[in-house]
């Protein structure tokens, strides 16, 4: 069978899955009657025990279960073709061979499929799991960061680019030395503040170089990250889920290189993923009080990742329109049920407000706000198409761009000169090409499991490593990279599968109001990226939501063949 063949079979079977068609149902679709099989969308519904298990959702009206699984078919449809570009049409600048990758994720798919087996079979680590789970994930946890801070100790290093340019602020005598950057970057800012607060705390210990301490703390960071993704699972599908999700954080982030970054990327992870584990601690809250109090919770945890990096504010945009729409707008309960979205957004304007006055009234590094670089500038950049011999990089920094923008005296003009270049943009790709454009930048975003690892201008000292077998694994000119990069690719093409799964196989709560919550956050952050300067390092911090809908998937194909294998006894024992 060729290639072309097999392509065709596989989009061909994964849209047959989509819209539930069996096969009973070839050819046309048939017209639904209250007696016909009904494809497994149409099913969601018209099928009142299929619809989401909470009390809220059991109510929904037609208008609204159409809304969601609206969205879930075209959450599924893009992530399909992202896929299939990722395996077959991969466009990445690291130039993966298809073969190669491919093994690769066959290896980690059947690593993983293999070693849940062997941990269902042994009843006594089952058992262990149900039983004293938070015991079991407190140690694994522990475990966990002790061998991260093995790993970083012996990888920590110099890093360049604007991480380098925060850190040298932060741990040098004078700020005000380094007011040109953050005046005209000031979303740095906080995590300025935040390493220079860090600074005085380690010189007690009388550390001169401040790169493995950020570095341990942006272990911290990314490990408080796994921690909510792993409750808000369990309080969403239980312990065997939370298992499953702890899993694959330390598959795609427990140990990527991107531990020894101490930038904004991994700093603002945990916030993105903590304001969903508040919301979540609203089901089933009665008390008016206890929810205005997660409200403001949700709301200073999403103001805080959005001062660190703009995009951690997409979750709480989620939360608050996934809430809406799966409300009952006919019952009085309304407002009672609803009462965290005013204190959310109080609290997150209050700080940020808060945050703003902060910065205007310290006296230690000098901003002027004028001189701040635009929204418009970001959108101007994330239109270009950059020509890097043999690639094309879609919307990623150039420096033509930063020069136009920086070039020019007032902020007003330099909005004025972006808004022209953004419209002689647009008019130059038309409607299809702009599309066009949209789809290559979202090929490219999604197509490499390292997230643009080494690709910033002067990246990292990495001959100052303490170990040189990590440096020839991780430095892109090292020995082994490629040993790494597979392994990285393997498991974000798994990852990628895994978010599509749900769409094939059929579970009662594939439409569930808090898995359209994350999947309306990875959709949010990818047309967030499409919209401006972008490249796949920006994804980083929404991981913990890929992390999930990868374990959700996960747990969907071994429920599946446990039921399988379940009604294959049930009916040898008939006979």
């Amino acid at each position: 069978m060729s290639d072309k063949i097999k392509l065709v079979w596989f989009v061909g079977n994964a849209t047959k899955g989509l819209l539930g068609c069996t096969e009973a149902s070839r050819g046309p679709l048939h017209i639904l009657t209250a007696s016909s099989p009904k494809p497994f969308i149409l099913q969601k519904l018209y099928n009142e025990e299929d619809s989401m298990e909470s009390k809220n959702e059991s109510s929904l009206s037609l208008f609204q279960k159409i809304c969601l699984v609206t969205f879930g078919v075209v959450f599924f449809a893009v992530f399909l073709w992202l896929f299939i570009s990722l395996c077959f049409f991969n466009t990445s600048t690291y130039e993966f061979d298809m073969g190669k990758q491919m093994f690769s994720f066959g290896l980690i798919a059947v690593f993983s499929f293999a070693g849940f087996y062997i941990l269902h079979k042994i009843k006594s680590i089952r058992n262990m799991i149900a039983d004293h789970f938070i015991s079991v994930f407190v140690i694994s946890m522990l475990v966990l960061l002790v061998l991260q801070i093995i790993l970083v100790t012996f990888a920590s290093v110099p890093i360049g680019w604007d991480c380098r340019k925060i850190v040298e602020a932060a741990f040098g005598q004078d700020l005000s030395k380094h007011s040109t950057y953050f005046q005209t970057y000031p979303n740095n800012l906080l995590l300025l503040f935040v390493f220079r607060a860090y600074s005085k705390v380690i010189s007690f210990f009388q550390i001169e170089d401040p790169w493995l301490p950020l570095t341990l703390l942006n272990v911290l960071a990314v490990d408080a990250a796994i921690l909510f993704s792993v409750l808000s699972m369990k309080k969403i599908f239980g312990k065997k889920s939370a298992a499953i999700t702890f899993f694959f954080a330390i598959l795609l982030i427990g140990f990527f290189p991107w531990l020894i970054v101490p930038y904004s990327d991994t700093f603002s992870m945990p916030f993105v993923v903590l304001s969903f584990f508040l919301y979540l601690q609203l089901n089933g809250q009665n008390s008016v009080v206890k929810k205005i109090i997660l409200g403001a919770c949700i709301g200073l945890s999403a103001c805080i990742g959005y001062l660190i990096k703009p995009s951690a504010l997409i979750p709480l945009i989620a939360i608050i329109l996934l809430h809406i729409l799966c409300t009952n707008f006919s019952k009085k309960g309304f407002l009672k049920n609803s009462s965290f979205i005013p204190a959310a957004l109080a609290a997150f304007f209050l700080l940020n407000s808060g945050f703003g006055l902060f910065v205007s009234h310290q006296t230690s590094i000098p901003i002027n706000p004028d001189k701040a670089t635009p929204m418009s500038h970001f959108f101007m950049m994330g239109l270009k198409e950059v020509e890097s011999p043999p690639h094309i990089l879609y919307g990623a920094w150039n420096q033509e761009d930063v020069t136009l923008t920086h070039g020019i005296s007032t902020k007003a003009k330099r909005i004025a000169a972006n808004k022209q270049v953004i419209q002689e943009r647009l008019q130059e790709f038309g409607p299809i090409g702009y599309l066009n454009f949209l789809n290559n930048k979202a090929r490219w975003i999604t197509s490499e499991g390292n997230f643009y690892w080494g690709g910033e201008g002067g990246f990292a000292e990495y001959d100052q490593m303490r170990s040189q077998t990590i440096r020839e694994m991780i430095d892109p000119e090292g020995k082994y990279f490629d040993v790494y990069n597979y392994i990285a690719q393997g498991i974000w093409i798994f990852v990628m599968l895994l978010l599509i799964v749900p769409a094939v196989i059929r579970r009662k709560d594939v439409f569930h109001r808090e898995t359209t919550i994350m999947r309306c956050a990875i959709f949010g952050i990818l047309c967030f990226i499409l919209l401006f300067e972008g490249r796949s390092r920006y994804m980083i911090n929404h991981l913990p939501f890929f992390v999930m809908l990868a374990s959700y998937g996960f747990q969907s194909i071994t429920d599946q063949i446990q039921r399988h294998f379940a009604k294959g006894r049930k009916t040898n024992e008939l006979r």
